[in-house]
């Protein structure tokens, strides 16, 4: 993996992927909330954004990552 150095440990990796995982479900979900969808894909967007954005850390981490949207 060229974006982590070779000091990182397997825990830090591990939660790069997880943050990464985070931000890209966000940018799926913002994309299903687009005008044009399907009223049952803006509706399951609106849902899966609500429950990603659930907590003040998932939140937080969000918003350090550039999705200072939510």
């Amino acid at each position: 993996m060229p974006w982590i150095s070779s000091t990182s440990s397997l825990m830090e990796a591990q939660e790069f992927g997880e943050m990464v995982e985070h931000v890209d479900e966000v940018d799926f979900t913002l994309n299903g909330l687009k005008s044009g969808q399907p009223v049952r894909i803006r509706r399951a967007s609106l849902l899966s954004l609500l429950s990603i954005s659930a907590t003040a850390p998932q939140r937080r981490l969000l918003r350090t990552h550039g999705e200072s949207e939510l």
